[in-house]
């Protein structure tokens, strides 16, 4: 070992060493560059918080990226409750954008935000308005259809159901597959909806009518739709885009809208409330109000919120606008129904 270097290192003098500071200077200079570099690169990661299925996630995400190519998406998918849980509570601070069913007990976490995109849909499918800005905006949705196997329907006698009420005939008991009320969130829907169609005493005789006929209840509906393709139950009760998908082309399925189910779900679109909101989480809001994004979700959904070009009142959304009083009842009164139906499933049928 040279022990005449190591001296010099340990005591070195600046005014011979001139290019020691400018070595260790340069080294600084390159690492904070790459901190700010790293920095840069994650601020312009977006994250996406949605329930929607992954498949129609990626059309968006891939569709997104030939239009923006500087801007990176991340989709981050969890159920509606999860969504809700992580924002109001704070658990994870990383959403910037959020697309997702039942926002209302979000609002106060979301930002007012006025897409120039606007004309492109009925803006009275959103929140109450702050200044013309509102804090989400409903772009598309979907209701709830029974899927029959009219084959085996034959094959027992069955006549075809119109209404829920025919479901709770003791001709279906152990034929019908449906969602879990208290464990899925088309379930809770489905539950809320008949409640407030009929009058709370009426709607909860009606659900234990059905229960009483011993329904497969699922909590995947791909899980719940491959059981009944292999022959479990007769009637299923679905999403009407799943439902509708399934059934082309085969002509032993039936889709029927019962009269008596105004269930709905709208999917809504809204930024989260920051000290600075992204640029890159405006232009995805902007973009989600698109031509080339309703043209995905077309593809995916029964309703979209989308404006012809003529800009005439669109007959679909003026529909779902009479449809908002039930969505903010049954969102802001979950846990009283659901409490209240825990209760009600341990009485007998005459306590009803």
């Amino acid at each position: 070992m040279n022990w005449k270097k190591v001296f010099f290192i340990i005591n070195f003098n600046p005014l011979k060493a001139p290019q020691f500071f400018l070595c260790v200077f340069t080294l600084l200079l390159i690492f904070s560059l790459s901190l700010f570099s790293c920095a840069s690169m994650g601020s312009k990661k977006i994250y996406v918080y949605t329930s929607l299925e992954k498949d129609l996630s990626d059309d968006l995400l891939r569709a997104f990226a030939v239009w923006h190519k500087n801007v990176s998406l991340v989709f981050v998918q969890k159920d509606v409750e999860s969504i809700q849980r992580g924002i109001i509570f704070k658990h994870d601070r990383r959403a910037d954008i959020i697309f997702s069913e039942d926002l209302y007990p979000l609002e106060s976490a979301l930002a007012p935000y006025a897409s120039p995109n606007f004309k492109n849909i009925d803006v009275s499918l959103g929140d109450d308005k702050m200044d013309g800005k509102p804090k989400w905006s409903a772009i598309s949705g979907y209701g709830y259809v029974l899927l029959m196997n009219k084959k085996k329907m034959e094959e027992t006698s069955l006549t075809l159901p119109e209404t829920m009420e025919d479901l709770a005939k003791e001709s279906f008991k152990k034929k019908i597959i449906m969602p879990d009320f208290e464990k899925t969130e088309s379930g809770y829907v489905i539950l809320s909806s008949l409640l407030y169609e009929k009058d709370m005493k009426e709607g909860f005789r009606l659900l234990k009518k059905i229960t009483l006929n011993e329904p497969y209840f699922f909590t995947s509906q791909k899980k719940g739709f491959q059981d009944f393709s292999q022959g479990e139950g007769v009637v299923i009760l679905l999403k009407d885009f799943f439902a509708r998908e399934a059934s082309l082309g085969k002509e032993d399925l039936s889709v029927v809208s019962p009269k008596d189910m105004p269930a709905v779900t709208l999917e809504m679109l809204a930024l989260v409330k920051k000290n600075k909101i992204k640029e890159g989480a405006k232009v995805f809001y902007d973009w989600m109000l698109s031509d080339e994004a309703f043209k995905i979700l077309g593809k995916h959904r029964s309703f979209v919120n989308y404006l012809k070009e003529d800009k005439k009142e669109d007959k679909e959304a003026s529909e779902m606008m009479v449809k908002l009083p039930y969505l903010k009842w049954m969102s802001l009164n979950r846990n009283l129904i659901l409490k209240e139906w825990e209760l009600r499933t341990h009485f007998k049928e005459e306590s009803f």
